[in-house]
């Protein structure tokens, strides 16, 4: 999930001098022992060492010791919980709101774990009908699909076709938040316009964003974006008219990185910066493009992948309740849209802290 939002655990592992214990926690998690290996441990005794003290690390710390009451405070907190408390920064953009949200998911995921790890597919699924919020993430489709599973790769393709549901419903809330946030000299303009089918009724995030970007900066054309940017010397290259010709045209998805870049030098040739709320606005513009970018692409992949089978052919569109992508991105994200601003969330309490 995290890798949607262009973040990577292993690059994370990497960049804090981890790698070894990285691999240690993919090793542990493909074999799942009954307990955890004496190295690992250590490794993860001494990192968690490191760290502010803080009611999570002391359980961590317990539960590595073996203590039995830690290890069910901690099974209680679960893994995006844990992840919640044991930040010791602040969360960056919008990342608060979906990490909140697989907080709740996985509260109302407790057992189902388990059930799925012990390939009972059927009891899973009678767990997930009759649970009032994941009911709304998987199709009438989907639950039959894994209740008759006897492989966890048959159980695969329903268990993606609700993450992907779930990642989804992650976009529209962070939408339905800020507008419920935002004045209206801000100006938050709805993520469903991401969505627009413009050209043979395809969907194109990567270009819609980029009209957006268009509109917010002022710019005529792609070339007024070039001139601005390139006007600005920076002592490297921006962009090169190819590369922002096939960002704009949604062929090639721009890294964060890059259009971070160019973004910020066009802001300075316009004589802003990046405090100014047009670089916010085109910030929080381009992680819905790219989360909503990604999903179509699991969609497509496997809608393609499907028609080289002729006993599959058909699954996956059952499974996500509509015929293409497109209209199962346009429809449900109408139907999450909804969702979210009956429970009126983040009208109170912002989520975003």
């Amino acid at each position: 999930m995290m890798k949607m939002d262009g973040a990577s655990l292993r690059a994370a592992y990497i960049e804090a001098g981890q790698v070894s214990l990285f691999r240690g926690l993919e090793r542990f998690l493909a074999t799942r022992p009954e307990q955890i290996p004496p190295k690992l441990a250590k490794n993860f005794k001494a990192l968690l060492e490191e760290m502010p003290a803080s009611e999570i690390r002391a359980l961590l710390l317990d539960g590595l010791g073996g203590n039995s009451d830690a290890l069910a405070s901690i099974d209680q907190i679960g893994v995006w919980g844990a992840y919640r408390q044991a930040r010791t920064g602040s969360f960056a953009g919008n990342s608060r709101v979906w990490v909140d949200h697989c907080v709740e998911v996985e509260s109302a995921s407790k057992g189902i774990d388990t059930l799925l790890r012990e390939s009972a597919y059927a009891a899973a699924a009678d767990a997930v009908k009759t649970s009032p919020m994941l009911t709304l993430y998987v199709s009438e489709a989907a639950l039959q699909q894994l209740a008759k599973a006897t492989t966890e790769a048959e159980a695969l393709l329903p268990r993606t076709a609700g993450l992907c549901e779930l990642l989804l419903a992650q976009v529209a809330r962070v939408d339905v938040i800020l507008r419920n946030q935002t004045s209206s000299h801000d100006n938050h303009i709805g993520f469903e316009t991401l969505l627009a089918a413009r050209i043979k009724q395809v969907c194109n995030p990567g270009r819609e964003l980029f009209r957006r970007m268009k509109a917010t900066l002022g710019a005529q054309s792609i070339s007024n974006l070039l001139d601005w940017a390139q006007a600005v010397k920076t002592g490297m290259d921006v962009v090169d008219e190819s590369t922002l010709k096939r960002w704009s045209s949604g062929r090639e998805f721009p890294r964060e990185e890059k259009l971070q870049l160019f973004v910020e030098t066009t802001l300075k040739n316009r004589g802003l910066d990046k405090d100014d709320r047009a670089f916010q606005h085109i910030g929080t513009q381009y992680w819905a493009a790219r989360r909503l970018h990604k999903l179509l692409e699991i969609v497509r992949r496997f809608l393609t992948a499907e028609q080289s089978s002729p006993r599959d052919v058909g699954l996956w569109s059952s499974l996500l309740g509509g015929p293409c992508a497109e209209q199962w991105v346009q429809q449900r994200y109408t139907f999450w849209l909804s969702h979210w601003q009956a429970s009126n969330i983040g009208a109170g309490n912002t989520g975003t802290g």
